[in-house]
């Protein structure tokens, strides 16, 4: 299991610039797989998923790249309510079943 937690934030980010048709152009980049391999395991065992005694469960693992993305398309900074709240719509509607890792 450590090494599978290891592979999952082994995604780091990254920033490059380049120039495209005479404009400086700044892109984040971020490997997502690891990401994904983790999320598929927690989804495949509940086990993980669900700890004894939690009240919490393991719902997404969002790549920090999205993370941002999805700040700035409803305003609000990651970790408040309003972004959760807004997190958990983009993961329900089925377009990022990649990252869900259980159900709300």
């Amino acid at each position: 299991m450590a090494d599978e937690f290891d592979r999952a934030y082994d995604a780091a980010v990254t920033d490059d610039t380049m120039v495209e048709d005479g404009q400086i152009k700044f892109v984040r980049k971020q490997r997502v797989d690891p990401i994904f391999d983790y999320a598929a395991h927690i989804r495949d065992n509940q086990a993980v998923q669900r700890k004894a005694g939690a009240n919490y469960r393991h719902v997404a693992s969002i790549p920090l790249v999205l993370a941002e993305v999805w700040a700035a398309e409803c305003g609000a900074a990651v970790g408040t309510h309003e972004f959760g709240e807004y997190a958990k719509k983009k993961i329900l509607s089925g377009d990022y079943a990649k990252i869900a890792t259980g159900k709300y």
